[in-house]
């Protein structure tokens, strides 16, 4: 299986319907299902990876709040459940699809416990 970085978008196909099923972003190696109106604040859009092996990766709880914020030196960080993850690289932005537009200013992240970063 391969290894998803934090703050991958992924979803799957309902092996019953043939439907799409939930969203869920990649956390820490868990699959978390979002709440619609976090993703919209996190993402530029609802493309996603599309994994047939999507249910062998542990399902974690929603997440229902999460954000973007940018620290004093610009640099960016998905921010969830009081944990930041520092978004090391305008191609993980990119690559993720996150909406940097809808970040924060004047959070204190000084506070905050640090996940591994994003690339």
């Amino acid at each position: 299986m391969a290894d998803y970085a934090t703050g991958t978008r992924v979803s799957a196909t309902n092996p019953q319907s043939g439907e799409e099923g939930w969203q869920w972003v990649i956390v820490d190696g868990t699959r978390r299902p979002i709440a619609d109106t976090t993703y919209n604040t996190l993402y530029v859009d609802k493309n996603s990876f599309q994994l047939d092996n999507l249910y062998d990766i542990p399902e974690g709880s929603e997440i229902s709040s999460a954000y973007l914020a940018n620290d004093d030196d610009g640099t960016t960080y998905l921010v969830t459940e009081g944990t930041k993850y520092k978004i090391t690289s305008q191609a993980a932005v990119d690559k993720l699809g996150f909406d940097k537009s809808n970040a924060r200013t004047g959070e204190d992240l000084n506070s905050m416990g640090a996940g591994a970063d994003i690339s």
